[in-house]
């Protein structure tokens, strides 16, 4: 009899496990990782995908014809540790387990006089990186509003004037946390 039972039982579960497949029905729980949004830091594919597109944006704002000249006479070593403190930066903003332990973007920036003219064109070089490692829809939103909102810190104008590029209005923003529950980038 409790064979019959148990059988009975499997029989059950397998109808059940079979007839809700068959209608659409997700019938497993979801994990937490599952439920949880992940991070930009992990959309974008963690440490190694930003500093493969730190690297890229680098060159490309390095070798500028407009922009270059602040980078110009920094030795190899003095790049090597900018490229550090650029992705040790984006990955803890964008909710990686990297701790950012450069100056804020204030400080670093100050006496640069980056115009408006400067902005765009790192604009123009952070849109072709970014098409270049496939980087769209929400996780290419969220970079550029990271970028946008450290405009005010790093340039002489507060709020960029309508993008040709993007088609869109972008306003500085005081803070962005770019993890859902995530700390913003206030202050950076």
């Amino acid at each position: 009899m409790l064979y019959d039972l148990l059988g009975r039982a499997t029989a059950l579960v397998c109808i059940s496990y079979k007839y809700g497949e068959m209608c659409g029905a997700n019938i497993r729980r979801k994990t937490m990782s599952e439920v949880t949004e992940k991070s930009l830091y992990a959309r974008l594919g963690g440490y190694d995908a930003i500093a493969a597109i730190t690297d890229d944006l680098l060159e490309r704002l390095t070798s500028d014809s407009q922009i270059g000249i602040y980078w110009k006479g920094h030795s190899n070593d003095s790049k090597t540790r900018d490229i550090q403190l650029i992705v040790d930066f984006s990955c803890g903003a964008f909710g990686g387990p990297v701790a950012y332990r450069g100056r804020d973007m204030k400080t670093s920036h100050e006496g640069l006089s980056i115009s408006e003219s400067d902005w765009q064109v790192f604009v123009k070089h952070t849109l072709a990186t970014l098409d270049k490692f496939g980087v769209q829809g929400k996780e290419r939103e969220e970079f550029l509003a990271a970028a946008a909102s450290l405009k005010g810190r790093v340039s002489k104008t507060a709020i960029l004037e309508p993008n040709s590029l993007t088609g869109f209005w972008i306003h500085e923003v005081k803070a962005v946390s770019l993890m859902p529950g995530g700390p913003a980038l206030s202050g950076m």
